[in-house]
């Protein structure tokens, strides 16, 4: 069986996730970095967005998210963003617009400044199972199991890309 290799890169500006899956064909995607936290009994299902829980919270996650932002509404554009509960909600969303429910290498991107802080900790968190929005856009959650996690300096995917 074929390794399913993905990376996710969270940034301030858009989420980027990228795949080769068993069929062994590349699928990439992108969706801006907004992650707007939803009122009990907020309805999402005519946006084009997931919705990730975080400790009981709900986000929308998704390339119609910003439409789903309150009138005022200002990024997180801190140092500890990667432990952030809307940065958390971004990664369940791209897991879940990745569409595999078993991971076997996961790469995920941090800034230069903050990755001595926080590799250990984006490891330690991101292995393992996650409950993720299902698949398909649809209610529902689905359960993605990543097998190992490594993490680069966002400038190491850019060199790599080219």
């Amino acid at each position: 069986m074929k390794k399913v290799i993905c990376a996710i890169d969270v940034g301030y500006g858009h989420t980027k996730h990228a795949c080769v899956g068993p069929d062994q064909k590349p699928h990439f995607g992108s969706f801006p970095s907004f992650s707007p936290s939803l009122t009990p009994g907020q309805a999402v299902r005519n946006y084009r967005v997931r919705e990730a829980i975080i400790d009981g919270a709900r986000y929308a996650v998704g390339p119609e998210s910003a439409l789903l932002l309150p009138v005022s509404f200002d990024r997180i554009r801190t140092a500890n963003f990667s432990q952030a509960p809307e940065y958390r909600a971004l990664m369940l969303g791209a897991l879940s617009y990745l569409g595999q429910p078993v991971i076997d290498e996961l790469v995920v991107g941090l800034p230069l400044n903050t990755i001595g802080q926080f590799r250990s900790r984006l490891i330690a968190e991101w292995t393992g199972s996650h409950t993720v929005p299902a698949f398909d856009g649809g209610d529902g959650q689905r359960e993605v199991l990543v097998k190992n996690v490594r993490v680069l300096p966002q400038p190491m995917g850019s060199a790599l890309a080219h």
